[in-house]
């Protein structure tokens, strides 16, 4: 792959997606959809029709976008001038997507338009109907969702600062519905993240592992040999996000930084200082297949680049 590093500019963007191969980026806003190239940095299609967007996820084959609206609508889209071939409604916003590579089964997080409403994840097999996997009234923030390589398990993290047991962290067994850990601790952060590596660690941002017995404010991420680990390998205080990258590797997103380890045991090896101040949100996507990262730059912008190239610019300006 030929390296790259574009800034692309989207009004308030509060959700991205990078498709498997790293060649296109989603990103989503209050203003609608954008569909960009991440190679050229060009804009390729706008869809402000689908409304304000809350979640973006391409399937793994790369023919469709799944889309998730503030209106309660999950579309899926065959891109970039094909119709929806799919539109499922529920009453309250979807606020986070994932899809399984071999089942395609899709993993729908539930906002709430009220405190008393909670919010939920379901799962929504092929030909399906959805089936509830978690429900927590307790939190009302974002969800991020991550299944595992093979698809059995389901790892899911809801972030709400706004309350003293604001991050509810649970894996769940996707055939059977059963809930295979589950933990709740405070924490005064308004994004986070789960992410699975090819070899079946998990990345948890952030960290619920950490003791907050002397103030509310869990930092960093932890790392976990599999889905069912009750304890972390690897704690940092660094991160408030995190990602695996196809070959194993770690980026994580600190406030203002990215900031990459070559293997989850090491430090980490190399940081880039993000161009403005940090977003009121800090997105981070990683393809699946190819090396290539996207994160929120400022409250306007998003920053797309192959991790050479970023890299690069890090040892650079380092």
């Amino acid at each position: 792959m030929k390296n790259f590093m574009h800034l692309v500019d989207h009004h308030e963007a509060r959700c991205l997606a990078l498709s498997a191969d790293g060649t296109l980026l989603a990103t989503g806003g209050k203003d609608g959809l954008r569909l960009w190239s991440a190679q050229q940095g060009t804009q390729l299609v706008v869809r402000a029709d689908v409304g304000p967007v809350k979640a973006l996820c391409f399937t793994p084959e790369g023919e469709h976008l799944l889309i998730g609206g503030r209106d309660g609508t999950l579309r899926r889209w065959a891109f970039p001038s094909g119709a929806d071939v799919q539109r499922v409604q529920w009453e309250q916003p979807v606020i986070a997507l994932a899809v399984t590579a071999h089942s395609g089964h899709i993993a729908v997080g539930l906002g709430t338009r009220s405190t008393p409403a909670g919010t939920h994840v379901v799962v929504l097999a092929p030909g399906g109907t959805p089936v509830e996997l978690l429900s927590q009234d307790k939190t009302q923030g974002d969800w991020s969702l991550a299944f595992s390589p093979g698809g059995r398990t389901l790892a899911a993290l809801n972030v709400d600062g706004h309350t003293t047991e604001g991050a509810f962290f649970a894996v769940v067994d996707v055939a059977t519905g059963t809930l295979l850990q589950q933990r709740l601790v405070g924490t005064l952060h308004y994004s986070g993240s789960v992410s699975f590596s090819p070899a079946g660690h998990l990345a948890v941002a952030p960290n619920p592992w950490r003791d907050s017995s002397g103030g509310v404010g869990a930092t960093g991420f932890a790392v976990l040999e599999n889905s069912q680990s009750p304890t972390p390998l690897l704690t940092s205080w660094w991160e408030h996000e995190t990602v695996f990258l196809p070959d194993g590797s770690l980026v994580g997103r600190s406030w203002s930084a990215l900031h990459f380890r070559p293997h989850l045991h090491d430090k980490v090896s190399a940081s880039l200082t993000l161009p403005e101040g940090g977003p009121e949100v800090t997105l981070l996507a990683a393809a699946t297949s190819a090396p290539v990262v996207a994160t929120a730059v400022g409250d306007n912008r998003v920053l797309v680049g192959s991790v050479d190239e970023l890299l690069r610019h890090a040892e650079a300006h380092g």
